[in-house]
């Protein structure tokens, strides 16, 4: 029964490369595991451990896709799943539905066989204290002779954290310890969000209003998953972007080649993208309003819409400062869920009367399952992967067909791009569009690594991502030093904490807290001369490429 309780160490371990110091995190954690049923009877002991015994497919689950244990961010993702995209991604894991189902099943027939008892006599349970004592000292001298081999003179206060850090980074890798954790993290991450919009509602940018006649439209659109290698307008050597191609040789599009994403998860990209927080200071973005609001308060009309359901809590808050929203929640197993059901809202807010507009959009865009994404007229590239498949049909050998899935999906990216345009083309205003894509995606792109994002070392393909701009005639004609600024700026590093300043400036919105040194529109910009991006434990890590 214990090593049913086990199997998730086990299998880490026997994942990844054995080494002594693997052999000796195996041996602590399975004695931290143990430590409880010295003082509990076994059908008390193997009682609590039963929730993670269920939960422990979702660990496995995680290691096989992502390479490592089940992290922060992914949990904080997981609570604001609903349940049709938990059904959709659960779909292709068959196979690990049954035998979880199987496990599941013998260790509760085992639970109702064994005796209530202690598992040991009373004899053997005064050894393991002795044992436990003698572990715990020595990981406590440890980790205060580790501090002060580094430190000459460390004060008391750091001698003291050392200890219950040690503990800590241990008790971190092994499960269900681990686990708890981390759902506590998410807990305390969720109600930060939760509680952002009652702090900041009373929150003011201040800008000037743009009271004059002209007729301006501005769209941010924000892609999902999509790397800047599989973009044709970026050099690749399949033709994704047909039409971004054409507006490309017609001189309406600037392409950005050196943008980085400021992490590898949806969740800690879209604050850094829509607010003035950066990676060294993310919780300014729960202590300000979105770029939303400044453009509400600049005299625009706003509209949040949004293809990714309810699973962003983040979306939810700022959909809240537009003066109108949408935020899909259809099943992503469905057709229907393709970014084109867009569409009809953004005809629908640029026929209004408004002189000033501005969109905000959040795609499906290339996030898994990639053949979900489009519909059959844009399967350009066969074969792909079918609608059905099972989990042990995630590898290698089969990278062709989730790749040439993922560039049917950019393909149908470009169309939904080109059918902006084409509606806002109509309107005759000064109009801009900026796409981004919150991070990129692995396909199989080096020994041991997946397909999917939230390394725990972020790769490259992770986080490189695609960036354009789009003018309109009138926006060319009348706004010289703006286009001369990003020309200019277009190679230089860029990252997701550039997009507030430059996307404000672009719309000519003035106001206190602009950081010109941020502005990628302008000719102050001064890129990072570091890349922070924060992995999936919402940890500050420096990237280098």
């Amino acid at each position: 029964m214990f090593l049913l309780t086990f199997v998730p160490n086990l299998y880490l371990f026997f994942y990844g490369e054995i080494s002594l110091k693997s052999v000796l995190f195996l041996f602590m954690g399975a004695s931290f595991c143990l430590f409880p049923a010295l003082f509990l009877k076994s059908k008390i002991y193997f009682g609590i451990y039963f929730p993670f015994v269920l939960l422990a497919p979702l660990e496995i689950g995680h290691i096989i896709v992502n390479k490592v244990s089940v992290t922060a961010g992914f949990l904080l993702a997981l609570f604001n799943t609903n349940a049709s995209e938990t059904v959709s991604y659960l779909s292709g894991f068959k196979i690990m539905i049954v035998l979880a189902a199987l496990y599941w099943a013998l260790y509760v027939y085992l639970w109702i066989k064994i005796p209530n008892r202690y598992i040991t006599d009373i004899k053997k349970r005064k050894i393991g204290a002795c044992f436990y004592a003698v572990l715990f000292a020595g990981i406590s001298l440890l980790a205060i002779f580790a501090l002060v081999t580094r430190f000459e003179k460390p004060d008391a206060g750091k001698i003291l954290h050392s200890v219950p850090f040690s503990f800590k980074s241990k008790l971190n890798k092994t499960y269900p310890y681990s686990f708890i954790m981390k759902t506590g993290f998410a807990i305390s991450e969720k109600k930060t969000l939760m509680n952002r919009y009652e702090k900041i509602k009373d929150f003011r940018f201040n800008p000037l209003v743009k009271s004059d006649d002209e007729c301006e439209t501005y769209v941010l659109v924000m892609g999902e998953s999509a790397r800047y290698a599989n973009f044709g307008i970026n050099g690749y050597c399949r033709n994704t972007t047909p039409f971004l191609d054409s507006l490309k040789m017609e001189g309406k599009l600037l392409i950005f080649s050196n943008v980085y994403a400021s992490g590898n998860l949806t969740g800690s990209v879209l604050p850094l993208l829509l607010t003035r927080a950066t990676v060294p200071e993310k919780d300014i973005a729960n202590r300000e309003k979105s770029i939303i609001s400044l453009f509400r308060e600049a005299g625009f009309k706003t509209c949040m819409l949004s293809n990714q359901g309810e699973g962003e809590p983040f979306l939810r808050q700022i959909a809240m400062e537009a003066d109108c929203s949408y935020i899909s929640n259809t099943d992503s197993s469905f057709d229907e869920k393709y970014d084109a059901l867009l569409l009809p809202h953004i005809e629908s807010f640029l026929n209004g009367n408004e002189k000033k507009r501005c969109i905000f959009i959040f795609t499906q865009g290339n996030h898994y399952k990639y053949n979900f994404r489009y519909p059959p007229d844009f399967e350009k590239f066969k074969p792909t992967v079918a609608k059905s498949y099972f989990s042990h049909e995630i590898t290698e050998k089969n990278r062709e067909l989730f790749v040439n899935a993922y560039d049917n999906a950019i393909l149908y990216t470009d169309y939904f791009i080109h059918e902006i345009i084409k509606k806002i083309e109509r309107l005759n205003s000064k109009s801009s569009l900026l796409y981004i894509s919150d991070h990129g995606e692995n396909i199989f792109d080096a020994p041991g690594i997946n397909i999917g994002h939230g390394a725990m070392i972020p790769t490259k393909y992770e986080l490189h991502v695609p960036m354009f701009i789009w003018f309109s005639e009138s926006y060319l004609q009348a706004n010289d030093p703006v286009i001369i600024n990003l020309k200019n700026n277009a190679d230089k590093k860029i990252n997701s904490t550039n997009i507030f300043s430059t996307f404000a400036n672009i719309a000519g919105i003035k106001y206190d807290l602009y950081q010109k040194e941020k502005d990628f529109s302008a000719e102050t910009f001064l890129p990072d001369s570091v890349l922070w991006v924060l992995n999936p434990e919402l940890e500050a890590v420096r990237y280098a490429k």
